[in-house]
C-alpha cells in the first residue's frame, strides 16, 4: 500500500465507471491525454528535475555549483543596491575616476 503522507493530488481527472477494466482505463487515459496533462503539473516537473540532477556527472555537478554561486552573487548585489543605493553608485563613480587616470 502506498503511504498516504506521500500522496499528492492533482487536478488531472478521468471519468471512469465503477469496476472499469484495464482496457477501458487505457482507452480513456489516451483519449484524455493524461500523460501530457501530468507532465504539465508541478510535481511531475519536480520529479524530472530531480532525475536530471541525479544523472549528472562530475562536470555537470561542478557547473551547477558555479551557476548557483553566480546567481547568489547577482541576487546579493541587487539586494545591496536596493538597501543602500548610495553605496552601489559610489563604487561605480570611483571605478570611473580610476579608469580616467
Amino acid at each position: 500500500m502506498y503511504p498516504l503522507r506521500r500522496l499528492a493530488l492533482t487536478k488531472v481527472k478521468v471519468a471512469l465507471n465503477r469496476g472499469a477494466r484495464s482496457a477501458a482505463v487505457q482507452k480513456l487515459w489516451k483519449s484524455a491525454k493524461v500523460d501530457e496533462k501530468w507532465m504539465a503539473t508541478r510535481p511531475a516537473q519536480k520529479l524530472n528535475a530531480k532525475a536530471k540532477r541525479a544523472d549528472l556527472d562530475d562536470m555537470g555537478r561542478f557547473s551547477v555549483m558555479i551557476n548557483r554561486k553566480q546567481r547568489a552573487f547577482a541576487v546579493r548585489k541587487l539586494v545591496s543596491k536596493q538597501i543602500n543605493p548610495k553605496k552601489g553608485g559610489a563604487k561605480k563613480a570611483v571605478a570611473k575616476k580610476a579608469a580616467k587616470k
